[in-house]
């Protein structure tokens, strides 16, 4: 989490950049956007864009580039490969070995092998599984960097409208 002064001085960095003097009402709503981000992370975020971008950015642009600073996803290739290593090591029949080594080297693609299920995998075309598996890799990596662009209130806001939701539905039942 970042600090006030801490922010007020990478504000400072992306005014002297972009020559433009941000109100002290904007940095506030700056800040209420982006003070769940670490401030490293929002440094560097900062950095990479002063060097890319022509205009001064938004919070919605800061936020997508502290999620470049912090994604280290792998690619579908490496997806495949872990896959193949999981089913070279453990076999399509010693399913629980093999999605324990898949959760422990990457979370999306235990994810994605346990919706299809390991068996399922040996029983399709290579081609079939092949597309299926990039197909839901990249839906869920859409998804985390979606969630990860709303601020921790939106999230928070988000979670309790679920609660409530499910409140009313039990008391309808």
């Amino acid at each position: 989490m970042v600090e006030l002064i801490e922010f007020a001085q990478i504000m400072g960095y992306l005014e002297a950049v972009y020559n433009v003097e941000m109100p002290k009402e904007r940095v506030k709503i700056y800040y209420e956007l982006l003070k769940d981000i670490r401030a490293d992370v929002l440094k560097q975020a900062v950095r990479n864009i002063s060097v890319k971008e022509r205009f001064f950015p938004t919070p919605a642009v800061i936020r997508q580039e502290t999620i470049m600073v912090t994604q280290k996803d792998i690619t579908v290739d490496q997806v495949i490969e872990l896959i193949n290593k999981a089913i070279n090591s453990y076999g399509f029949y010693k399913s629980v070995e093999a999605l324990e080594f898949l959760k422990e080297e990457d979370e999306k693609t235990y994810q994605i092998v346990k919706n299809i299920g390991l068996r399922n995998l040996g029983m399709t075309n290579m081609g079939v599984w092949l597309n299926c598996v990039k197909s839901m890799y990249t839906e869920l990596r859409e998804a985390k960097q979606n969630e990860q662009l709303l601020s921790l209130k939106f999230k928070s806001d988000i979670n309790k409208i679920k609660m409530l939701a499910l409140k009313n539905q039990e008391g309808d039942e």
